[in-house]
């Protein structure tokens, strides 16, 4: 929509808001990279929740999420590196950073997964880096998500721009 992708979820759902929006891709070696260009479509200065993520190593089923979630705020106040453990609601923050600079449309966003080191770049420089271990995923693939708390539009963070590849 508008030319570019982002969230349809509402912002308001019941236990805690778990109600990401995201897709995902298939075929992908366990060893995999997801990069996105970065539309913001507000002034707003809020603190409403919006976030933009990149999925790596993911997979579901009617109950379950798993893989690892990299996301920006649009405020810039943090980028986290989230495992996915399964069941709803249930995830780690296994890393992250504060304070980066405040996203702007075109900036580019990137994360990496090789072995069990999750790397994250902003406008190709590397701001966070993460391992998980003993038990990381070794299967599922890249994609993306967004998530938004209400009033949060769909509309204010999302990406021109998505490309996977496998390492």
């Amino acid at each position: 929509m508008n030319g570019f992708a982002h969230g349809t979820q509402t912002g308001s759902a019941p236990n805690g808001g778990y109600d990401d929006s995201y897709a995902y891709l298939s075929g992908f070696p366990a060893n995999q990279s997801a990069s996105a260009t970065l539309v913001v479509n507000t002034a707003a200065t809020d603190t409403d929740t919006r976030e933009a993520e990149l999925l790596l190593r993911w997979s579901d089923s009617a109950h379950s999420a798993t893989g690892y979630e990299v996301n920006v705020q649009y405020l810039g106040a943090y980028v986290q590196i989230v495992k996915w453990n399964g069941a709803f609601g249930d995830f780690t923050q296994i890393g992250g950073v504060t304070n980066i600079p405040k996203p702007k449309t075109g900036d580019t966003f990137k994360a990496t997964i090789v072995g069990n080191v999750i790397t994250v770049f902003y406008n190709n420089t590397q701001i966070a880096q993460a391992t998980d271990s003993p038990n990381p995923y070794t299967t599922g693939n890249p994609g993306m998500g967004f998530f938004i708390r209400a009033p949060a539009a769909n509309t204010d963070f999302g990406f021109s721009s998505f490309t996977a590849t496998g390492l």
